[in-house]
């Protein structure tokens, strides 16, 4: 059965290229995506395609015959399982985070450069490892709540910036490299926007051709 990667950010991006060294034999007709706005015309030269147009120009006994990878943010996992059934495909599956962080782990793996922290020996002491994850108080709420391991401890960034508090431990906490002078930073941030929001309009910069990405794998 071919496949498709439904997305055609970072997560569709490293979906693929962990799947094209682990399972070369997969064929990888399409990305698909619900509108191209910015994005990319082919990924890895494999077009992408907006999921409309694929539906007019794809038989059903075609669309049965394929396989499509969700490869997104998960918080837009539902609305986009309901457009593809909307648009006569059927077989679709969530690559979840969970399965994404497995994927990756055995890609890296593959290539030998990177051990995942699951093949470490296991010895009689346990091993002195701890991580922070970032968390912002923009941060979108995911559809499955996860347990974070005592190694992991969440630290809240940018929280000069708010009033908000969705950590115990802070950025700016103790000795700290957080920017003292927050009004000059949200002047930056906004002054930023702005650039962008008019690169994004533009079509060439003194004659010569542009066009602006974002990717994001948030």
């Amino acid at each position: 059965m071919d496949l498709a990667i439904f997305g055609a950010q970072s997560i569709a991006l490293g979906a693929y290229q962990a799947i094209h060294k682990l399972y070369p034999v997969r064929n990888i007709k399409y990305f698909i995506v619900t509108k191209r706005n910015f994005n990319a015309e082919n990924l890895k030269n494999i077009p992408v395609i907006e999921l409309e147009n694929l539906a007019k120009e794809m038989p059903q006994n075609e669309k049965n015959n394929i396989e499509i990878l969700i490869a997104t943010p998960e918080n837009f996992m539902r609305e986009i399982e309901e457009s593809l059934e909307q648009n006569g495909f059927l077989c679709h599956v969530r690559l979840t985070s969970e399965r994404f962080a497995m994927l990756q782990s055995f890609s890296y793996t593959y290539d030998k450069k990177f051990r995942a922290l699951s093949a470490l020996p296991v010895g009689y002491h346990n091993a002195e490892l701890h991580g922070f994850m970032a968390k912002f108080y923009k941060d979108k709420k995911l559809e499955t709540n996860y347990s974070n391991p005592d190694w992991i401890t969440p630290i809240q960034v940018g929280a000069s910036l708010c009033k908000e508090r969705v950590a115990g431990i802070l950025d700016c906490d103790g000795e700290n490299i957080s920017c003292k002078n927050t009004q000059k930073v949200k002047d930056r941030n906004k002054h930023k926007r702005e650039m962008i929001n008019y690169l994004l309009t533009c079509d060439s910069i003194k004659g010569i051709p542009y066009r602006c990405y974002y990717l994001s794998s948030n």
